[in-house]
Formats: structure tokens, C-alpha cells, sequence
């Protein structure tokens, strides 16, 4: 779907964001299973290289912001996966340490990490599109294509 989306005319970023921001419901409402992972994992992953091979969209869904979202609900739902591993595995007591310690070193490095992409220029900044949603006389005066469909 979303290769399909991408090669005609750009709609796959709305079906980028709006399958995320389900699971993040879903994840935030504590219905967490395997079924949420394999099948959110798979759609980020087969739809993400089926996007690039679009010629061009190339390497944009890895280094433009409107993806970021995406990418963010893919690392988190890896991060409950493992939770949920470790919480299997370990008492009670080592998985609240465990979890205190990596959700603060998590933390720290995933900030300094994406601010240290977005200063090197590896993440772009947020795009017309981003800022068309939020005035909308933004995409009047510096976009029109983007004024002509919104």
C-alpha cells in the first residue's frame, strides 16, 4: 500500500502517520500484544522499503521529519517487545531497576542522537506540508501545490 501510495503522487505519508498514531493509542491504552508487533512491525518495514524504491522518494523516508513519527512508534513498540521479554525473565525487583536504568540512558542518548542528526543535516527539517497543517495561509503564499489540494 504504501509503495503503491508513494509512486502515485505522495499520499503514503498520511497512511505512514495515521497507522502509527493507532498503535500509539493502542499501546497507551495498555492492549499491548503479538499480534500489535508483528503486524505493526512488518507494515513499517515492508511499506518503508517498498516507499524507497520509488525513485523520487529515495532516502526520505529515513532522513525527513514527516516520517520521524513513524519511525519513533516503530522503536517504541521494539522497546515494549523487549519490556515485555525482560518482564518474563526477571523478578520483579531487577525489572524495575533495569527499567528505571534504561528508560533514563534511553532517554538521554535517543535526544542527543536525533539532535545531533538534525544538526548534521541527516534529518531535514519539518517541510511545507508540516507547516501547512499548522497555518493554513502558510502553503498559500510559499507552496501552491501543496494550497491546491489542501
Amino acid at each position: 500500500s504504501s509503495g503503491i501510495n508513494a509512486e502515485y503522487g505522495g499520499g503514503y505519508v498520511f497512511i505512514t502517520n495515521l497507522v502509527p498514531l493507532h498503535v500509539l493509542i493502542v499501546l497507551l491504552m495498555g492492549k499491548y500484544n503479538s499480534r500489535i508487533y508483528i503486524s505493526y512491525s512488518t507494515f513499517y518495514i515492508v511499506g518503508l522499503v517498498c516507499s524507497m524504491q520509488v525513485p523520487f522518494v529515495g532516502f526520505q523516508p529515513l532522513r525527513t521529519s514527516e516520517h520521524m513519527a513513524a519511525f519513533g512508534v516503530f522503536g517504541l513498540i521494539q522497546v515494549v517487545a523487549f519490556l515485555h521479554y525482560l518482564k518474563s525473565v526477571t523478578s520483579k525487583k531487577q525489572f524495575e531497576v533495569l527499567f528505571k536504568t534504561g528508560f533514563l540512558l534511553s532517554a538521554v542518548l535517543g535526544f542527543i542522537l536525533i539532535t545531533c542528526l538534525t544538526w548534521a543535516g541527516y534529518i531535514a527539517p519539518w517541510s511545507g506540508r508540516f507547516y501547512s497543517l499548522w497555518d493554513t495561509g502558510y502553503a498559500k503564499i510559499h507552496i501552491p501545490i501543496i494550497a491546491s489540494v489542501s
